[in-house]
C-alpha cells in the first residue's frame, strides 16, 4: 500500500478508542526520607544488612579533594571494588575542573 491510501484509512464508525492503562503511582519500596543523624544510621544499617545477604559489603567515604560522598560496593572476600559512585574517573574530573578553575583565579588576581 502507498502512503496516500494509509492515510485515507479510518476507523469505522461504530469505533471507540480503548481506555487508556492507567497505573497507580508506585509504591515506595524506600525507607522514609531520612531526617537526621539517627535516622540516616538506621538506614545505612538497614543497607548493609542487605548487603550481607548478597556476599557484598559497602565502603562509606568523603574525598576531601572534591567535597563528594563516596559509596564502594565490594566483594566480602576479596575486597575488590566492584562498584563505586562517583567513579574514580568522575571524581578525578572533578578535581582537574577544580584546578583549573584554581588556576583561572590565580591568573585573573
Amino acid at each position: 500500500m502507498d502512503l496516500q491510501r494509509i492515510a485515507a484509512i479510518s476507523a469505522p464508525a461504530d469505533y471507540t478508542e480503548p481506555p487508556r492503562a492507567t497505573r497507580a503511582p508506585a509504591a515506595n519500596v524506600f525507607a522514609p526520607p531520612v531526617r537526621g543523624p539517627k535516622e540516616l544510621k538506621q538506614a545505612v544499617a538497614a543497607i548493609i544488612r542487605a548487603m550481607a545477604q548478597v556476599s557484598r559489603d559497602l565502603e562509606f567515604a568523603y574525598d576531601p579533594d572534591t567535597h563528594q560522598s563516596v559509596v564502594r560496593v565490594l566483594d566480602r572476600e576479596t575486597r575488590q571494588v566492584i562498584r563505586q559512585f562517583p567513579s574514580e574517573e568522575a571524581l578525578a574530573i572533578a578535581r582537574e575542573i577544580d584546578r583549573r578553575q584554581g588556576l583561572l583565579l590565580r591568573q585573573k588576581t
